[in-house]
């Protein structure tokens, strides 16, 4: 099982490091057929913007490398919150679980303040109605 992770591994670097092979090899023969066409090194024009391109190429290649940087950093903050997602999302249902149980008591606590308060209301009314009762018949 590691053995075959392994030369899965190695053959995925060996198929990008060829890819890069032949995209040198390409852009080599390139400039090779452009220099041929021209008809040799020392008869090829150097325009102005031949020139600007060469200057620009550096700044370019800084480009890319960062955005292949942010790219990176990019997708390993997804893979991070893929990994840590799971966890995160199974401590906010135990807190919601502790809430509810939490609202669950001061509810039935209130409820029976509620309960007591109707109560003793009830009872403050019937004796008063008994005492205005008493009051009226003598």
């Amino acid at each position: 099982m590691v053995i075959a992770a392994l030369k899965e591994a190695f053959l995925s670097i060996r198929n990008a490091w060829m890819i890069t092979c032949e995209k040198n090899l390409i852009a080599r023969r390139m400039v090779y057929d452009a220099i041929a066409t021209a008809g040799g090194v020392n008869k090829v024009q150097v325009s102005k913007p031949l020139i600007l391109s060469a200057r620009n190429a550096r700044g370019r290649y800084q480009q890319a490398l960062e955005q292949k940087a942010k790219q990176r950093k990019d997708d390993a903050s997804k893979a991070f919150r893929k990994r840590i997602a799971p966890r995160e999302l199974k401590e906010l249902q135990t807190k919601r679980a502790k809430l509810s149980e939490t609202v669950q008591s001061q509810l039935s606590a209130i409820d029976e303040q509620i309960e007591e308060l109707k109560q003793s209301i009830n009872v403050w009314h019937g004796s008063f109605n008994t005492l205005y009762l008493v009051q009226v018949v003598p």
